[in-house]
């Protein structure tokens, strides 16, 4: 991989984990919309809705990293993934479920531990290590389609797979497990491989991203008025599945590849993008405790217009610093 191509894929890596931040700083104040005024409510479901694209992107950026070429030493890449994905789910599975009792009277039991883990749901943001886990599995012969399939062809596929995916969702909700939970998400994952050598020309892609974010805000102040935050389809349009979102992560991952960074920004990039799954990892942790002190301390800093930059800054700055010197302790980086 050439240097440009590095900062980009590393750079897009930084501001995905970004958005992931942001999008859970913002999530509250969706869930609180029927005591939230109309001016605050819309700037949060518009920053909800423009970071919608991060986890697709996250998963097309796996593909973008895996399937340039076909795998040789399959051994050897199962075991280097098993370091990578296998010890971080162990240990923040726990870590999380441990949270859970200590912090929210939880009552565990095996049966309870069992049917959490199947189910991804240990916390929020886990289930992504067991889909990566999966698409991992299915790497090698992922990679032979990218390798030897027309490009156009991979990606008429890729939006076959992600166009089903979206199916599943309208029509039966799409409960995922541990064995399932990847399987929505192979277009995604293809559509980096191929995307990555091929993207859409930004005159075409920048122009798609913005009107995804303001249909998606649109669609989902409707939809929230019409079926409340915890029907069935009131937050529909955030899903990584809805049209809007769909094309909006590809239009972001085609910026990101097609953005020419400057040569400076490597030194950034190169010290912020180890970081970034770790960050990942920790920040729910990181932004419940601040909430926590805002709670304890400075109550009006949970009003949305103070606690949405103030809590995005600080759980993005503290989970970096506590990862990159959690990195430096020998068993940090088998977890992060």
């Amino acid at each position: 991989m050439n240097n440009s191509r590095k900062i980009n894929i590393d750079m897009a890596r930084i501001l995905a984990c970004l958005a992931v931040v942001l999008l859970h700083t913002t999530a509250r104040t969706i869930y609180l919309y029927e005591t939230t005024d109309i001016v605050t409510f819309s700037i949060a479901n518009l920053l909800n809705s423009a970071t919608r694209w991060c986890v697709p992107v996250f998963i097309m950026l796996s593909g973008a990293l895996l399937l340039s070429k076909p795998i040789e030493g399959v051994g050897d890449f199962f075991i280097k993934r098993v370091r990578v994905i296998v010890f971080p789910a162990i240990f923040w599975t726990a870590a999380y479920l441990w949270w859970r009792v200590r912090y929210y009277n939880e009552s565990p039991s095996l049966l309870w531990i069992g049917k959490e883990i199947f189910n991804t749901t240990p916390y929020y943001h886990l289930y992504f290590l067991y889909l990566i886990f999966g698409l991992y599995v299915f790497t090698p012969a992922f990679a032979v389609i990218v390798a030897y399939l027309n490009p156009r062809v991979t990606i008429k596929l890729s939006i076959v797979a992600i166009s089903f995916a979206a199916l599943l969702v309208v029509s039966s909700g799409m409960t995922l497990n541990l064995v399932t939970h990847f399987l929505p998400y192979i277009g995604y994952f293809l559509l980096g491989g191929v995307l990555v050598k091929n993207p859409w020309r930004l005159c075409y892609v920048l122009p798609g991203f913005l009107i995804s974010v303001l249909i998606t805000a649109l669609m989902t102040f409707v939809m929230l008025k019409a079926y409340g935050p915890m029907g069935k389809w009131g937050l529909y349009f955030y899903n990584y599945f809805s049209p809007t979102v769909v094309i909006m992560s590809i239009c972001v991952f085609c910026l990101f590849i097609g953005i020419r960074w400057s040569l400076k920004w490597q030194p950034v990039a190169s010290l912020l993008a180890p970081l970034t799954l770790g960050v990942y990892l920790l920040h729910p942790m990181v932004l419940e405790w601040i909430r926590w002190q805002w709670t304890a301390y400075f109550p009006v800093f949970l009003q949305p217009r103070f606690e949405i930059p103030l809590s995005f800054m600080l759980t993005s700055f503290v989970s970096t610093v506590l990862v990159f010197f959690l990195r430096k302790i020998p068993m940090g980086r088998w977890i992060t």
